[in-house]
């Protein structure tokens, strides 16, 4: 796959594209990385996109840099545990625990007028 030009900024396509190639499998967990200067020449792009894209994929816990090492190919994050939100009433049934419901009755202040309340009387 090569970057192409268009809307799409070219490093985000090769962000893209690496991150393909690694989901694909064709970077091994704990497998260097190709430097940048490989990456420009087998994509045709410049240092700075290539970079780019490459510190796109850092930040996205995909890849490690180690300081006079290299890039390396970081283990597939896990699966996030997914919560299911449920209302209160389900979540009450899933506990085994019955709800019931009422209404409550509109409090009301000692010493307030009744005309005080714009909803008491709405007048039309």
């Amino acid at each position: 796959m090569q970057v192409q030009a268009g809307l799409t900024p070219r490093y985000y396509q090769l962000k893209e594209i690496l991150a393909r190639r690694i989901q694909a499998g064709e970077f091994q967990p704990g497998d260097q990385f190709p430097t940048d200067d490989e990456l420009c020449q087998a994509y045709s792009l410049s240092r700075g996109t290539v970079r780019r894209a490459v510190d796109m994929l850092v930040e996205d816990g995909r890849l490690r840099r180690e300081q006079g090492r290299g890039t390396f190919v970081t283990a597939p994050p896990r699966s996030p545990v997914v919560f299911r939100l449920a209302g209160f009433d389900e979540e009450m049934r899933q506990r085994g625990l019955k709800t019931q419901h009422e209404a409550a009755a509109p409090a009301r202040i000692p010493g307030q007028r009744r005309d005080c309340n714009p909803f008491a009387n709405p007048r039309r």
